[in-house]
């Protein structure tokens, strides 16, 4: 018997953008290859690929060429565990989900990416939170390694170049 994936195990439209920011593109191209996507222009979550005439029209209308056969740009939208393989496994980064056990269980992560032999950088949130399940922290988690993945480098001084 095949495990259906529960909804919240496929990452939300704003990671997906920032995976594929970031260099992912699972089984996407421009047109559907298999696997969960989202609509690019809609953020509808495996949506319908053909543009329609007005999408054709409104694309058009702001200059953007290139898109081929009417078929929607689309981004993958991978499980939350294939992101957090694909970012070890292409970027060296670690994501962690922990529990805490004090009460009532709740979920934190940490982040790392290892640099040199046994060398890592903590990715630290600004604010640290509790979250109330493991997907939500991993989630939190992801945002924030992505986010962190796409700033622009800080130069000796601390600011960005």
């Amino acid at each position: 018997m095949k495990d259906e994936l529960m909804p919240n195990e496929i990452v939300n439209f704003k990671i997906a953008k920032l995976a594929k920011e970031a260099g992912y593109s699972g089984n996407i191209g421009f047109g559907y290859r298999g696997g969960d996507y989202y609509v690019e222009r809609t953020g509808e979550l495996n949506g319908h690929c053909l543009m329609t005439k007005e999408a054709v029209q409104e694309l058009k209308a702001k200059g953007i060429k290139g898109f081929r056969n009417f078929l929607e740009p689309l981004i993958s939208a991978p499980t939350q565990r294939r992101l957090k393989y694909w970012l070890k496994e292409t970027h060296n980064i670690y994501i962690e989900v922990l529990i805490d056990r004090t009460s009532v269980p709740k979920w934190c992560f940490e982040a790392f990416k290892y640099q040199d032999f046994g060398q890592y950088f903590k990715i630290e949130p600004q604010i640290w939170f509790l979250y109330r399940t493991e997907e939500l922290a991993l989630e939190a988690a992801l945002e924030l390694v992505l986010t962190t993945l796409l700033a622009p480098p800080l130069n000796e001084t601390g600011n960005t170049n």
